[in-house]
């Protein structure tokens, strides 16, 4: 069966809203390249269809994943039976605000794969079929859903507002395992995951790319300080091992040279690892087996270290998710006692509340800035009023403005969930599930939006500096700990980094 064949109209049965999808249909198929599912090859762990197949084959290995998924989440049966299209969740999506396609409704998005529930999972569905909303599962159908799924952001924000609790970025989460069971996967996501097996990292930075990466880094340490900033690699004497996200090493330095000052000014002894210098875990995205492997594998750098008794996890929202909620849970409850894990936010209220680093807030005077409560740091990891603690210590008094709505209710910036196309065909999607994080940049026109994330530094960097340039062109997007960094009494200030434009 060709992945990229075009679906023909009149293959769907009808429906009373067939010209909803046929219109879905049209778009897949007008060279959309980042929403067509390709045929992934093996690797491990995961393990994907290698080979076409006919739609028996696809009906049968659809239904055995989809039952180990069931019997493995038990929540997942729960939300399949209990929702009531009660359609609290309609405003909540920033999906559908922005591109306004009735399956973007987190409801409509989860009916995708309940449809498939109920044909295969229920006495009734078995029995009535379409008259009760089942289906039997089609290649149209899984590529349809397969759409969807991968336009949902995981961000969770209408799970605040289900009365039912239904979460529907598990939903997501879930439907595509099952997906990727079935050799539907976004080929994105899937050079990610090749490049974190292959190299420890997403950005695919072998460890000659890194020294050298992390001796240009030191350089210029050197001339914004004049003070030898070492970033201490594979150094397994020490008390602190910091896992890093690999996008600051390329994209977004100031971080990885904000943390380099952080950990100099406060004499910690500390280190990377060579092995893996990411945080972040794109197995929680699509597939859990993998998730769970890309955890231990980090776990693994501290049984290298004979003092390591800390792992301070980097700027990467999914990755603190990750960690902090399902660790114990996917890789046992002995990883709390091998060592003890915090994000970098609480490392730093640490070192600023005990007077070992000193930071001057009168650097940032005249400067608005705002905070962007990423999804998984807010919503899914319970990090959210520590970061604005730090901004209180390092900010003059009035600097900070807050967005509307904020903290648990803040607006997904869009990127969520490895939703990064970087080809020019995704661009008019980018906007559109942008819109409504733009529209907050806009109300409050701040100098710096302080982003805890790499994909959201990403993200909004897009937002401002492309998708909503003509308004928003001026705005900043730095990470905590660059600001953190910039504030030590100890290091000049390096004013140009600040500059309005």
């Amino acid at each position: 069966m060709n992945f990229d064949r075009n679906v023909e109209k009149g293959r769907f049965p009808q429906r009373w809203w067939e010209d909803e999808r046929l219109k879905t249909v049209q778009t897949m198929d007008k060279g959309e390249k980042h929403l067509v599912p390709f045929l992934a090859p093996k690797i491990y762990p995961l393990e994907p269809l290698d080979k076409p197949f006919d739609e028996t084959e696809l009906e049968s290995r659809f239904v055995s994943a989809f039952a180990r998924v069931l019997a493995q989440h038990r929540q997942l049966k729960v939300y399949m039976e209990s929702c009531v299209k009660c359609g609290a969740c309609v405003n909540a999506c920033h999906t559908y605000q922005g591109t306004g396609e009735l399956r973007n409704i987190p409801v409509m998005r989860a009916d995708l794969l309940r449809r498939y529930y109920k044909k295969y999972f229920t006495t009734q569905g078995a029995i009535l079929g379409p008259i009760v909303g089942a289906e039997r599962v089609t290649f149209e159908g899984l590529k349809e859903m397969y759409y969807y799924f991968y336009q949902c952001s995981q961000c969770r924000r209408c799970s605040y507002y289900c009365p039912m609790g239904i979460d529907t970025a598990e939903i997501t989460r879930y439907g595509r395992e099952i997906l990727v069971q079935c050799g539907f996967v976004s080929q994105f996501h899937w050079s990610v995951l090749t490049s974190m097996w292959k190299t420890g990292n997403h950005m695919v930075i072998t460890k000659p790319g890194l020294m050298d990466t992390v001796e240009f880094l030191e350089e210029e340490l050197k001339e914004e300080t004049g003070v030898d900033i070492k970033i201490p690699v594979d150094d397994w004497d020490a008390e602190l091992l910091y896992n890093p996200s690999s996008a600051d090493f390329f994209a977004y330095p100031d971080t990885m040279m904000g943390v380099a000052k952080v950990m100099h000014a406060a004499g910690i002894r500390w280190t990377i690892s060579s092995d893996i210098i990411e945080t972040g875990n794109f197995g929680l995205f699509l597939h859990e087996n993998t998730m769970r492997m890309l955890n231990k594998r980090l776990i693994d750098q501290t049984f290298k270290m004979k003092n390591c008794r800390e792992v301070v996890l980097g700027e990467c929202a999914h990755g603190w998710r990750t960690w902090k909620m399902m660790t114990k849970t996917i890789n046992g409850e002995w990883v709390d006692k091998r060592f003890h894990y915090i994000h970098l936010v609480h490392k730093l209220i640490e070192l600023i509340d005990n007077g070992i680093i000193k930071v001057d807030p009168s650097r940032y005077e005249g400067m608005r800035v705002t905070l962007h409560d990423s999804c998984n740091n807010a919503r899914a990891g319970g990090l959210i009023e520590e970061p604005r603690y730090v901004l209180s210590k390092i900010l003059p008094e009035g600097s900070f403005v807050e967005m509307t709505p904020n903290r648990e209710m803040n607006w997904c910036c869009g990127g969520g969930a490895g939703i990064l196309w970087d080809d020019p065909e995704s661009i008019n999607l980018r906007i559109k599930l942008s819109k409504n994080k733009a529209e907050q940049y806009k109300s409050v026109n701040p100098d710096i939006a302080v982003v805890i994330c790499s994909i959201g530094k990403a993200h909004n960097t897009f937002i401002v500096h492309d998708g909503y340039k003509k308004e928003l062109d001026h705005v900043k997007i730095k990470g905590l700990v660059d600001l953190v960094g910039d504030a030590i009494v100890d290091f000049p200030f390096p004013a140009g980094k600040y500059a309005k434009s």
